[in-house]
């Protein structure tokens, strides 16, 4: 009787620790989704502005 107790318990913690991981890892998905549309936005104006020194150097040779 004892033994099955025992795995009961340890049935009832995995199944804890499975939900407290699963909402964990939703939270941080869910950051990370709302994250990546800064990081686009900065990646897309560091690009911009790239292209723009570039433009800015070539064009520094017909003016």
């Amino acid at each position: 009787m004892s033994m099955i107790l025992r795995l009961q318990r340890q049935k009832a913690e995995i199944q804890m620790e499975t939900r407290q991981f699963k909402q964990f890892a939703e939270e941080k998905m869910a950051h990370d989704q709302q994250d990546t549309p800064l990081k686009c936005t900065v990646n897309d104006i560091q690009g911009t502005l790239e292209v723009e020194k570039v433009i800015t150097f070539i064009s520094s040779f017909y003016y």
